[in-house]
């Protein structure tokens, strides 16, 4: 299920942005995409793993940070002259630090690799996405409740986790991060593993299973002939029991 809210963030990012990104960071198109595909879901889950104190702290460095930002043109300040200065550069680098914490040069060099970019390409990245999930989150600068963005966040997390690629190796990102590749990755074995279980009894169980079968086995065979001995005798013992009476039943027949 794709997450709405990570579509209207990703809707800033029209044919236009995209190619001026790519002639910004001299990135091809393609790259630019993907690398957007990465950041923008990054940084919501960024923000969502972070407790009531921590995203207040976040919104209120951001509300002052675009206190004088036009949401209608969200990337005006990064495209200005001099290109990808104030914004892009400093401020919105230590708005991520504080997202992503001491992550965040781990991080940009994984997305790098990922992508085959530069790590200075994946920064303009991150820096060009965040002020799109700004306006995304806020409704373009209207709502800084913490509660109700949390809210929002929280409910689309399944679907921010599903968007960012299990191959980046999420681990990189931290502990919440991890957490999330894990379940992502983990929720089709262990279906798979369950089936097994079911299907299949563990080796212990079988071999016990064997040898109960095999020693109840012998213990029926060794009845048998105990039971044909005892018939045998008891045969025999009315046989020899109706002698005499034939004998008596013949002697009275020739008198």
């Amino acid at each position: 299920m794709e997450s709405s809210l990570l579509n209207h963030v990703k809707s800033y990012f029209t044919e236009e942005v995209i190619n001026k990104l790519g002639v910004n960071l001299n990135e091809s198109p393609e790259n630019i995409k993907k690398g957007i595909d990465v950041s923008v879901p990054a940084i919501l889950l960024g923000l969502q793993s972070k407790n009531k104190e921590g995203l207040s702290g976040i919104l209120n460095s951001a509300k002052n940070m675009l206190g004088n930002f036009d949401f209608n043109d969200v990337f005006g300040n990064f495209f200005g002259a001099p290109s990808g200065t104030d914004y892009s550069k400093f401020e919105t680098q230590h708005m991520l630090t504080s997202i992503f914490g001491e992550r965040f040069s781990s991080i940009l060099d994984s997305v790098s690799s990922y992508l085959g970019i530069k790590g200075s390409s994946a920064a303009g990245l991150f820096g060009a996405s965040l002020p799109a999930v700004v306006a995304g989150i806020t409704h373009k600068g209207t709502n800084w409740n913490a509660d109700s963005i949390s809210a929002v966040l929280t409910q689309n997390k399944s679907s921010l986790v599903a968007a960012l690629p299990s191959t980046l190796g999420l681990g990189a990102f931290g502990s919440f991060f991890a957490a999330a590749d894990e379940f992502k990755s983990g929720t089709s074995s262990s279906v798979v593993d369950k089936t097994e279980a079911t299907s299949v009894p563990p080796p212990h169980v079988r071999e016990r299973f064997h040898e109960e079968r095999k020693s109840k086995g012998g213990f029926w065979w060794l009845l048998i002939p105990l039971i044909l001995i005892g018939a045998w005798l008891l045969f025999s013992k009315g046989c020899q029991g109706s002698g005499p009476e034939e004998e008596r039943d013949a002697m009275i027949q020739q008198h």
